[in-house]
């Protein structure tokens, strides 16, 4: 097992930030129409950065983690490398080069840079970027989930502990089958968000902004490795809605991730009957 030291977590943050600073920061809000594509809808794009910043991190990651494969969202895109595929992996760096693309091609602030670094089916480091702040979460197995800023501030962080149902949740994510009932289930809860990027969903529920996160059926792993980690380490609770832990990202079932694990089960009770008896109908389970 490869050891994650503070110094090595430190010049993974560095090749982030370098990059970022270079084909992130400075092309905010600056994108022509021709660097912007489609790939499976028109809320699903990519930004010639994205292809741009994934090469600058996937050359930077590589020296620090000899003998890992080293994946990033559009390379996985490109090569039809499913879960399954990623998750079998014993070595990997996992990479989301601009988490909320569709919002940094349209100059919405929220996005991010994510990065989870697994061994042994087990994601060991965690990083979650915001490149126009500048400032991140990161967490080590073991150790604690932190914020740290440009200023060289670090705060640990613990989940806050709320009772008010503060959601998020992306309607428009979901299949055409959950659509209608997922927004049913929003009508209960007292708010809900979207934010269209799973790097800053995972960090508002770190800094208390939300008490929980539900995700579509069909969710990858280079959205959720780095959350996961994080919130964990910080005393929040994830596990899919059947009950199968979250170790794997796999497409199949939704993902919920609350503030504790009382609040998730409290949360799942109506979910479940709604959702997984409409998964059991279309064949799922």
């Amino acid at each position: 097992m490869m050891e994650i030291t503070l110094q090595l977590k430190d010049r993974v943050v560095e090749v982030i930030r370098l990059a970022a600073k270079e084909l992130i920061q400075s092309r905010f809000r600056l994108l022509d129409e021709s660097e912007i594509a489609t790939k499976t809808s028109a809320t699903d794009l990519v930004t010639e950065c994205d292809t741009q910043i994934e090469q600058a991190l996937e050359l930077g990651l590589q020296a620090l983690f000899p003998g890992f494969t080293v994946i990033g969202e559009e390379m996985a895109s490109q090569q039809g490398l499913d879960s399954m595929a990623i998750n079998s992996l014993n070595k990997s760096v996992i990479i989301d080069p601009i988490d909320g693309t569709y919002n940094f091609a349209h100059g919405i602030s929220q996005c991010g840079v994510m990065v989870a670094v697994r061994e042994d089916g087990r994601t060991q480091l965690a990083v979650l970027y915001d490149p126009l702040l500048d400032d991140w979460v990161w967490a080590i197995r073991g150790q604690g989930c932190y914020w740290q800023n440009n200023n060289g501030f670090v705060k640990r962080l613990q989940v806050p502990s709320r009772e008010a149902n503060l959601g998020q949740i992306s309607p428009f994510l979901f299949d055409e089958q959950q659509r209608v009932l997922v927004l049913g289930l929003m009508a209960n809860y007292d708010r809900v968000i979207s934010v269209g990027c799973s790097c800053h969903e995972y960090r508002n529920l770190l800094f208390g902004g939300a008490t929980f996160y539900l995700t579509q059926r069909a969710i990858k792993p280079w959205d959720h490795y780095a959350g996961l980690l994080a919130v964990a380490e910080a005393g929040g609770f994830a596990a899919y809605l059947d009950g199968n832990s979250a170790d794997n990202v796999t497409a199949g079932c939704n993902l919920l991730v609350a503030n504790s694990k009382q609040k998730w089960q409290d949360l799942a009770v109506k979910m479940k009957k709604v959702l997984l008896k409409e998964q059991e109908n279309q064949g799922y389970a």
